[in-house]
């Protein structure tokens, strides 16, 4: 645990790095910066040396531990990421180096985004606005640690690493879903009316399909029944087929022509099987 651990200075874990690049006019030269809350260190805009009145600057590595010192007290602490790497830096802002054996760039990363750390260090800020507090380097490397064994430090840090990943994941989970509620509740009037509307359509189309099938059935069966002994009633007969026996009748009547004769069914398979 933490009481166990000893408090040691920074100045005894970090080495300040001096200003070690002269300015060229015709050059040009990719800025990095530090964002507040320990959010880390970022790349920034690329200027040419002419742009700027400073005549010398710090080249940053991967590892190092940097921060501004006018936004310290705003937890502006970070550490160079890989996408940063050869960035640089004015004199404003401070660039250590990590004693590697002592201590590792993750573990003090994680150590400077906590907020009772910032207000610890902002206490060595010197100024009486607050905004224009600076925290001047010295001072910082007086500041102290707890400061556990090295192997025990990346334990530390795979520990967090792997609980942070979970919250990540249960976070995306809840977006995805809080996502899929949103849409369904975010949906209009109109919306939702025309989806319960064409699934009424659907069913009462599904209904008028049902009641043309089963009055169809009842038709046949009527008929069927009209015609059982032979008999068949005229207003029975479809439209088509009392119009068509009309025109027949008048021809004949008007033509003095016989009515044509109609051949049962069983003599009208024999004749066409000859």
């Amino acid at each position: 645990m933490s009481k166990a651990w000893p408090r040691v200075r920074l100045g005894e874990v970090l080495r300040r790095s001096e200003l070690n690049v002269s300015v060229e006019a015709a050059r040009s030269y990719q800025f990095a910066g530090v964002y507040c809350f320990g959010r880390g260190v970022f790349r920034g805009q690329e200027r040419i040396g002419s742009q700027f009145a400073y005549r010398s600057l710090t080249r940053l590595e991967v590892g190092d531990f940097v921060y501004p010192k006018l936004m310290a007290w705003e937890g502006a602490f970070g550490i160079v990421p890989s996408n940063c790497d050869g960035c640089f830096v004015s004199p404003e802002f401070p660039v250590f180096k990590l004693r590697r054996d002592q201590i590792i760039p993750q573990f003090l990363s994680l150590f400077f985004q906590l907020p009772r750390v910032w207000e610890e260090i902002s206490g060595k800020s010197t100024g009486t606005n607050i905004r224009r507090r600076r925290l001047n380097p010295d001072d910082f490397l007086h500041a102290e640690i707890f400061l556990p064994p090295v192997v025990e430090q990346r334990r530390i840090v795979a520990r967090i690493e792997e609980v942070a990943a979970q919250i990540n994941e249960a976070q995306t989970l809840r977006k995805q879903s809080a996502g899929e509620a949103d849409a369904i509740s975010g949906a209009t009037a109109s919306e939702l009316f025309h989806i319960c509307s064409q699934r009424e359509a659907v069913e009462a189309l599904s209904r008028r399909r049902t009641a043309a099938r089963q009055s169809r059935r009842n038709i046949s069966c009527s008929r069927r029944r009209r015609c059982s002994g032979g008999k068949v009633e005229w207003r029975d007969l479809p439209k088509k087929w009392r119009t068509r026996a009309r025109t027949i009748s008048l021809r004949c009547t008007t033509q003095k022509v016989p009515f044509p004769q109609v051949k049962s069914a069983k003599e009208s398979k024999i004749t066409s099987g000859s």
